[in-house]
């Protein structure tokens, strides 16, 4: 796969698509880094936490979509490549049929969040309006990604995510063009926030139809091929990936709500902005490792099992050691970035919520590779279950560390971390070792090496900050860099082997 010796196209494809998946990231990370102090000092306190919690409605509303579009790409991609073009049609044509009913279906529910906002939430009397335009906008964002969301097969199946992070770039860059500008010539409000990325959607849309047409032209778009018997086939084999996505919102997409109940608008505040560095994270955690699921689908496809053990392998030591960079730099800058990036805040605080949340990645950052496992291979039924009661145990200990504890805003954080580690280390591992026919700790020496690369960094990192002066963006972009640097040496010598570096080094050397 990445850094192969046969197969030269597989590896420029691997390559192309995880820098532009990077890039994407940078970009997006560096649109939230100038953007939210901006909205912060214009809305004022109180008003961007709503922000998380309407993406976090929309993530609960999610559940209900997943179980058809989840399995949706994996279906239509092994009917293209096995050359049933006539039920490939049927996939998609039922997917999107299917979900513009269920976008009807939930225009209900969302039009009564959006005109019950104040009733539900702490809202103060002067945000109502605004914070009702947002949910508004944010929901009939949902709703088009909804209708929408089959249009972006289309790079998965050939192989082609490269496009979808290009599209993303671009239209990340805009959004912060624009939210910049309105934010700097317009009244503050915090619905700008809602109403920008739909206009995004629209143009992601637009693009994602045209690779479609461009890089599939044998899918159609016509009611002749709706297949009832599709949509209940894909919803048979998606409903746990609903499940699992259910226990990973009682895992961590409750956080938001259950400080606005319990504890109040501020600490709502308090823990969107410590969770946005984290947030980015796993953002990008997500996307790097959705960029080795088309290839493992097309080797589980074409009943290629050794590549496909060969290409997992490697997808994990990679993950590993890009992720343990941003980690580490935060656990050991965080403070002093903090400090600088929200003066009106307490450093401090944000430093430790971020790292409760963020030290989590250190196992799943490698692990979230083998999500892509069970799902070429359709066995997702157990860890979904495995996560949902991740997610209810979760959730118990949150109520009950609150009730019995003063910890507040920390408990919240630290919840999801505790048991997300332990399904990783004690499920996830095991099991998708076992869906694969191999040793059940067949894939913990290569996770053991991303926690030991991670403690040398974070040692190394402690060892050096205290002597330096942080007290500007210069100094600290300086020395964070540095840090990194070494950070990626140290990932280099800890987490690969021998072999993964001479395939490194000779891939580096045909690139010249």
């Amino acid at each position: 796969m990445f850094f192969s010796f046969k197969g030269t196209s597989k590896t420029n494809e691997l390559i192309l698509n995880m820098g532009a998946a990077f890039i994407g990231f940078i970009v997006s990370a560096a649109i939230s880094f100038f953007i939210v102090p901006i909205a912060r000092e214009r809305v004022g306190e109180g008003a961007y936490g709503f922000l998380s919690l309407a993406n976090n409605f929309v993530q609960y509303a999610n559940i209900l979509t997943i179980a058809l579009n989840s399995m949706a790409s994996r279906f239509i991609t092994i009917k293209v490549c096995t050359g049933d073009y006539k039920r490939a049609n049927e996939y998609y044509n039922s997917v999107i049929i299917a979900n513009i009913f269920i976008a009807v279906c939930l225009l209900i529910p969302s039009i009564y969040i959006v005109c019950s906002v104040d009733k539900l939430f702490n809202v103060s009397a002067e945000l109502v309006s605004d914070v009702r335009l947002l949910f508004g906008f944010i929901f009939g964002n949902f709703i088009l990604t909804i209708i929408t969301s089959v249009f972006s097969c289309a790079t998965y199946i050939r192989n082609k995510l490269c496009l979808s992070s290009l599209v993303t770039i671009v239209t990340t860059l805009l959004r912060g063009v624009l939210i910049f500008t309105v934010y700097s010539f317009l009244p503050a409000h915090i619905f700008y926030m809602g109403i920008i990325p739909l206009i995004m959607t629209v143009i992601s849309a637009a693009a994602n139809f045209r690779f479609t047409r461009q890089l599939v032209p044998e899918l159609e778009i016509s009611r002749k091929y709706f297949d009832i018997g599709a949509v209940k086939e894909l919803v048979s084999s998606g409903i746990w990936n609903s499940i699992l996505k259910m226990g990973q919102v009682l895992l961590d997409g409750l956080d938001v709500l259950i400080a606005n109940l319990f504890i109040g608008a501020a600490a709502m505040d308090t823990l969107s902005f410590a969770e946005t560095i984290p947030g980015m994270i796993s953002s990008a955690m997500s996307t790097l490792s959705g960029v080795f699921a088309p290839s493992f689908n097309i080797s589980y496809a074409k009943g290629q099992f050794d590549v496909l053990l060969k290409d997992i392998r490697q997808s994990i030591k990679i993950m590993s050691m890009i992720m343990n960079i941003p980690i580490a730099a935060l656990t050991v800058f965080g403070y002093y970035f903090f400090k600088l990036w929200l003066p009106s805040e307490d450093p401090m605080v944000l430093q430790i919520i971020s790292v409760l949340v963020v030290v989590k990645f250190v196992i799943s950052g490698g692990v979230n590779c083998l999500s892509n496992v069970l799902t070429v291979t359709n066995k997702v039924k157990a860890n979904a279950i495995a996560v949902l009661v991740s997610g209810a145990l979760s959730i118990c200990f949150t109520f009950v560390m609150l009730k019995i504890t003063d910890a507040g805003i920390y408990v919240i954080a630290a919840g999801s971390t505790i048991f997300s580690i332990v399904r990783n280390l004690f499920f996830l591992m095991p099991y998708s070792a076992k869906c694969l026919n191999l040793k059940w700790n067949v894939f913990y020496f290569d996770v053991g090496k991303a926690v030991l690369s991670y403690a040398v960094m974070v040692i190394v990192g402690a060892i050096i900050v205290p002597h330096l002066m942080l007290d500007s963006w210069l100094k600290l972009g300086f020395w964070a860099v540095l840090y990194c640097i070494v950070c990626l040496i140290i990932g280099w010598f800890v987490i690969l082997n021998k072999d993964d570096k001479n395939l490194i080094l000779q891939q580096i050397r045909r690139k010249r």
